[in-house]
């Protein structure tokens, strides 16, 4: 996590619900100069390095190799992920660490909202206003359409949800139901914005009326492979 810094003191507050459960933090603090490239550029709470690499939700276990539904990614999100453009790299491409099945203790590493429809879906642009992913810029790069750097793609997208990392033409329109594509994005910096609100909505059973009511979860949030494109 970096925080732009001022001349005035920095101070970490912690708000915890009752509990008799006993909580101990190692925080490690680092001060970068102004200036200097390891603090990544203003706005961004988090700076990756390197052509490839994985980042995740804050609160997602990035160690485990299957999700259960009680994973589940934290409320009143709104940060910016930010990766240096390496040099002759010219595009980034997102892709799940985990692309499993619907099974419940076998979801894939990224579940953010609603469905469009009763069935669990990916889904894009205005259809995901509550928690979502915005990706600037974002093509699709799967079996019918295949991400080429330089090229304009026929659809560009930026915002992405449902219960698949998948992407599908018109704006809000029913995704796939697979996370074996990419989403890639010419657009630079390369920048993926996180946004949730403060509630799951639970109205009903059907995957467009409830975060968890079909499998894969809308609460699951996110943990992604990057990998930048040659030029």
């Amino acid at each position: 996590m970096i925080v732009d810094a001022s001349d005035e003191c920095h101070k970490a507050s912690f708000d915890f619900g009752g509990t008799v459960t006993s909580r101990q933090f190692d925080i490690k603090v680092t001060q970068y100069a102004c200036g200097d490239e390891n603090g990544g550029p203003d706005g961004c709470l988090q700076y990756f390095t390197g052509n490839t690499g994985t980042f995740a939700s804050y609160n997602f276990p990035t160690t485990a190799t299957a999700l259960t539904s009680t994973v589940t990614h934290l409320s009143n999100q709104c940060y910016t992920m930010c990766f240096r453009q390496e040099q002759g790299k010219c595009a980034i491409c997102f892709q799940p660490v985990i692309t499993a099945s619907i099974a419940v203790i076998d979801q894939a590493s990224f579940g953010l909202s609603l469905s469009p429809a009763g069935i669990a879906a990916g889904t894009q642009d205005t259809s995901c206003s509550m928690d979502y992913l915005q990706i600037p810029g974002a093509e699709e790069d799967g079996a019918t359409t295949v991400f080429v750097v330089g090229s304009i793609a026929d659809e560009i997208h930026n915002r992405i949800c449902g219960r698949f990392f998948n992407l599908e033409n018109g704006n809000d329109g029913v995704g796939g139901t697979d996370n074996e594509e990419s989403i890639c994005t010419q657009q630079r910096p390369f920048r993926v914005h996180f946004k949730t609100d403060a509630d799951e909505v639970t109205l009903a059973t059907a995957a467009n009326m409830n975060d968890q009511g079909v499998h894969p979860g809308g609460i699951i949030g996110f943990h992604l492979n990057y990998a930048l494109q040659d030029c």
